[in-house]
């Protein structure tokens, strides 16, 4: 099926033709794909009642929505974190963890089977745009309103992305007391303001010129949603992919890596020079990143990492000596008791036991 991406404009924006027609243009411009479409007949779409009344009572409104599952990362946050707090204290942490970095079942993540279920589209809502010109400002509390209107949309939908769009709204704090402008109002403000939305609301801010920009940044914005990958081409990255052949054969005996090990590779090979062969022979010494903190004890890690020896297109070389002190130096520089990293990983295997 094909991946369909609908713009949902206020009725504001739809008010007069010369703004459709700057829609249109935007979109021809800046699209990628015939898959993106405008609906200019809010109360013919197929957006719950609920959604309508918001672009009827928002003026400043745009909603975008999908015909496949695009999860945002509030979502996930949110069920993460709900099954931290159901399974966290009944379950064995490590197979918790290893539930929630296996696979999800297609169901989980099905899509619309045919065109003529894209009726179904607005269950898969997925992004809001509010766009502020001087315009939309209370000349008596200009940045207060906005505040109040992504403060609701969080509060009753926190699964749908909130983007704000402050279109020449930079450019009239700059020009305030040099010319007729009536809204007071200052960089400062608009920099508090970007601040307390990121921070309470996690509402990113985009700052444009005028219209057709703020417009061309939302239809690349429909791009970024088009071009990202779907549930089975994503699957390639998950767990049992994360590691090449060439890793997964250097381990001893027929059984596959399990997902730990793949994580304690992965994280081995962020050392700058330590390529898959070093970081997986590290791995099979150190079977997890407290035995490695471990062996700072002892006065022979650093001749112990130095002469292990690593397969190469040649045959064998030793790691060396810079290597060496990287990894002593990320995993090992402070190796006393007090050490939050040690403490925290000692308890957690004292728990275990």
């Amino acid at each position: 099926m094909e991946h369909r991406v609908i713009v949902y404009p206020s009725c504001k924006f739809l008010s007069n033709n010369d703004n459709i027609r700057r829609i249109n243009i935007c979109k021809e411009c800046v699209s990628e794909h015939s898959s993106i479409f405008v609906c200019y007949d809010i109360e013919k779409s197929s957006l719950s009642d609920d959604f309508k009344m918001l672009l009827l009572k928002h003026t400043n409104l745009v909603l975008i929505s999908c015909n496949f599952r695009y999860k945002t990362m509030f979502q996930e946050k949110q069920k993460y974190k709900n099954l931290l707090m159901d399974n966290i204290f009944s379950n064995d942490l490590r197979s918790f963890i290893g539930n929630m970095l296996s696979p999800t079942s297609d169901s989980d993540i099905s899509t619309l089977n045919s065109d003529t279920e894209l009726d179904t589209i607005s269950t898969h809502l997925v992004l809001g745009f509010f766009i502020y010109n001087p315009d939309a400002l209370d000349s008596n509390e200009p940045l207060m309103c906005i505040n109040s209107d992504v403060k609701k949309m969080r509060i009753m939908y926190p699964q749908i992305r909130i983007i704000l769009i402050l279109q020449g709204i930079r450019d009239m704090a700059i020009h305030f007391g040099k010319c007729d402008s009536k809204i007071p109002i200052n960089s400062g403000e608009i920099d508090d303001l970007i601040c307390r939305l990121l921070i309470s609301y996690q509402v990113d801010t985009v700052e444009t010129r005028d219209f057709n920009e703020s417009f061309e940044y939302l239809f690349k914005t429909c791009n970024t949603i088009l071009n990202a990958p779907s549930y089975h081409e994503f699957n390639m990255f998950r767990s049992s992919h994360v590691l090449s052949k060439n890793i997964s054969s250097t381990k001893c005996g027929d059984d596959d890596l399990d997902i730990y090990e793949r994580i304690w590779i992965n994280q081995l090979m962020q050392i700058p020079g330590l390529g898959e062969s070093g970081a997986t022979i590290i791995a099979q010494q150190y079977k997890t990143p407290l035995e490695l903190i471990n062996a700072a004890t002892s006065n022979h890690l650093s001749k112990e990492l130095e002469n292990m020896q690593i397969p190469s297109s040649k045959g064998h070389r030793k790691l060396g000596p810079v290597l060496a002190n990287r990894l002593i130096h990320m995993f090992c520089s402070v190796g006393s008791e007090n050490d939050v990293v040690v403490r925290q990983s000692r308890k957690s295997v004292n728990s275990e036991g």
